[in-house]
């Protein structure tokens, strides 16, 4: 495990842990923080969720471009 996953005392979270934070991180960039938007987001086609997640994240990139 490379030190970048492991704090001072050698401990890297499992994986389950940051599968679940990831997840959680996605479904939130997806609703734009509307819980009631949950439902739907869950039943969206995954490709096209992964679509969606692609396109914000390259939005992202380029406003940080501009602001430089």
């Amino acid at each position: 495990m490379s030190s970048s996953s492991e704090d001072l005392l050698g401990y890297a979270p499992p994986i389950g842990e940051v599968l679940w934070t990831a997840m959680n991180a996605q479904i939130r960039v997806l609703t734009g923080g509307d819980i009631t938007k949950e439902e739907a987001v869950l039943s969206m086609d995954t490709w096209r969720a992964l679509t969606e997640l692609d396109a914000k994240a390259k939005e992202v990139e380029d406003i940080k471009r501009q602001t430089k």
